[in-house]
């Protein structure tokens, strides 16, 4: 009996001395520092605006959601802001696990909305036999990227009284592998596993290239035909905007000044634009085969080669 203790006894020992799993320090953007308010409740942004809402009462329903997500976590409540932690340990005599989940929400009055933000980490390791290792999903990794599309959706239907969402099945072979859903885990909210088309006016709007004098206009399309099981996902300025397909692209109208672009598959491509007032800006998303999954590479052209490439393209509605 004393051996077998003394095993447990070095599983546990095994999973503290080499334990590397830890959330990082969750800071949500300031709420208050966007200047558009955001009306979308499925988009994976970290950052909402809410009308007829005080800040106190967007705390409240943000609890509820995550008290239904993890019943045994505590929550603080702070001046303008809710933290949950759960912690889970368990082991026996071949196995040693821990789990550890923080989220913080703030919620500020900014004149007659209450702006509202959120973060969440995530952090997991586990042991058998000797064997394991660790995982940390959170903000703090910027080549991960968290959608808090359900949360905000759960957060809004505790606001309404509406009926509670519930996560839907859907490919995982259609989501980059770097996609993390919290609330759903290997279950994620369907919208996001399908490639949503703008209409023809956005298309026809988007391909006369006519920006303003006080924008800019950035294109990312995918002219190749090959490919066509393996959507790509496009990120700009770290906020997903959705999945590309064969034939497809899309275009934002930005404030002049410095964005990034990412394009993200096993590997993540990503290109700095400083961008001009009234400029056009292409960059082309290419699919790379190799072992494994299929990798993807970001490359800017110039305008006439990006203008005839948008032109054999469709337009994609992007998240924001």
């Amino acid at each position: 009996m004393r051996s077998l203790s003394g095993f447990t006894a070095f599983l546990i020992g095994l999973l503290a001395l080499t334990s590397c799993a830890s959330v990082p320090k969750l800071e949500p953007p300031d709420p208050t520092h966007v200047h558009e308010h955001p009306t979308h409740v499925d988009d994976p942004g970290q950052v909402r605006h809410f009308k007829g809402v005080t800040p106190d009462r967007l705390l409240l329903a943000a609890e509820t959601v995550l008290q239904r997500h993890r019943p045994k976590a505590r929550f603080i409540h702070e001046r303008d802001s809710l933290v949950m932690e759960y912690k889970w340990f368990a082991y026996s005599l071949v196995f040693a696990g821990y789990e550890e989940e923080r989220w913080v929400v703030v919620a500020r009055q900014l004149g007659d909305v209450t702006a509202a933000s959120v973060a969440m980490g995530l952090a997991a390791e586990g042991y058998f036999g000797g064997f394991g290792g660790a995982t940390v999903h959170s903000d703090a990794n910027r080549t991960l990227f968290i959608n808090y599309g359900m949360f905000w959706t759960r957060l809004q239907s505790v606001l309404d009284g509406s009926s509670w969402p519930e996560c839907e099945k859907s490919r995982q072979d259609h989501l980059p592998w770097n996609f993390y859903e919290p609330l759903c885990g290997d279950r994620t909210y369907k919208r996001l596993s399908v490639i949503e088309m703008a209409s023809a006016d956005e298309d026809t709007k988007a391909k006369s290239f006519a920006v303003p004098k006080n924008k800019s206009w950035i294109y990312v399309y995918r002219d190749e035909l090959h490919g066509t099981e393996i959507p790509q996902a496009v990120a700009l300025n770290g906020e997903l905007a959705g999945q590309t397909g064969p034939r497809t692209y899309f275009m934002w109208e930005v404030d002049p000044g410095g964005h990034e672009v990412s394009s993200i598959a096993k590997n993540t491509s990503t290109l700095k634009l400083n961008t001009e007032p009234g400029k056009t800006y292409f960059l082309r998303q290419e699919v790379k085969f190799g072992l494994g999954k299929a990798r993807t590479q970001l490359q800017q052209v110039g305008e006439h080669t990006g203008r005839k490439g948008v032109g054999e393209c469709k337009r994609v509605q992007s998240n924001f």
